[in-house]
């Protein structure tokens, strides 16, 4: 399974929209362990800034992130594109700022939850 995790300039997990972080950093588990495995920069960061949450904006990260076989997304906030979002990967709204704390709290029934999450449930994933 893999999941992106938005984060800001100090690869903190980022405070403001999904939409709005400077990268994702993508983990893969593999043999019960997080690996990362990539970043991608998110150059739609700025894209349509004149109206506050553009579903062009939305459905370009989701663009982005489809490329690489994402099952879950995780930030503190999401906006109202989680409803685009919401449609392709698992939401996980998180209260930790490390990555490597978030990696710690999601465990096995996390993951199932993740796997068992119905697309069409926009509603997050909280964790914690």
């Amino acid at each position: 399974m893999k999941i992106a995790i938005a984060v800001d300039h100090q690869d903190n997990i980022q405070s403001g929209h999904f939409g709005e972080a400077i990268s994702y950093k993508i983990y893969q588990k593999k043999d019960d362990q997080w690996q990362f495995a990539d970043t991608l920069q998110n150059d739609m960061r700025n894209y349509d800034e004149d109206q506050h949450g553009s579903k062009g904006k939305g459905k370009e990260v989701v663009k982005l992130l489809a490329t690489k076989d994402i099952k879950a997304v995780v930030s503190k906030q999401f906006g109202q594109n989680i409803k685009i979002v919401g449609q392709y990967f698992a939401p996980i709204v998180t209260s930790v700022d490390s990555v490597a704390e978030f990696l710690e709290l999601l465990n096995e029934t996390a993951c199932n939850r993740i796997y068992q999450k119905n697309k069409m449930d926009i509603k997050p994933l909280r964790i914690p």
